[in-house]
């Protein structure tokens, strides 16, 4: 589906709309927020894909990886703050300090959290001495991180059921 959606966003809308016609700017934020709620439907869908595709759909859309970084980010943070308590209101995990489970999961939030905390201290450390990475390199790694997710997607679609499939049937 991801895939679908990439290529039919890229095929279609990328050459009507693009950042530098004045012409298009009114319609090109619609289909800007319409492609990101697309997106981040399929990755509360499926748990994964939304920052990386997304990203690569806005820099063949011609964005600075600057103005797009931050954006997603922000965008992730939110659906994964809102996610994590729709999973708690609907007890998919239970947060707490009631019993070992609930621990654990409270345990594993607050590494998570950590080491959140401590990537945006360097990232805006790095920011304030303006460590700047060419786009081309940042192009490139979004690029092989799409290849590398596609890849993991298939082969875990293929030979992962194949996998299970002889499991399953030495079982008996």
């Amino acid at each position: 589906m991801y895939a679908i959606s990439l290529w039919a966003l890229t095929a279609f809308v990328v050459p009507r709309f693009t950042p530098e016609s004045a012409d298009s700017v009114g319609l090109f934020v619609p289909v800007i927020v319409v492609s990101a709620f697309v997106f981040e439907t399929l990755d509360s869908a499926s748990g994964m894909g939304f920052g990386a595709t997304i990203g690569a759909l806005l820099f063949v859309l011609g964005y600075d990886p600057l103005a797009v970084t931050p954006v997603l980010l922000l965008s992730e943070a939110a659906t994964g703050i809102v996610s994590g308590l729709f999973h708690n209101e609907f007890q998919n995990v239970e947060f707490g300090l009631d019993n070992d489970s609930a621990v654990e999961a409270t345990r594993v939030l607050g590494i998570i959290v950590g080491v959140g905390v401590l990537a945006v201290v360097v990232s805006v450390v790095l920011t304030y001495f303006q460590f700047s990475i060419p786009d081309v390199y940042i192009k490139s790694y979004v690029g092989v991180v799409v290849l590398l997710i596609a890849s993991v997607t298939i082969v875990q679609k293929y030979v992962g059921s194949c996998l299970l499939y002889t499991s399953l049937m030495a079982r008996g």
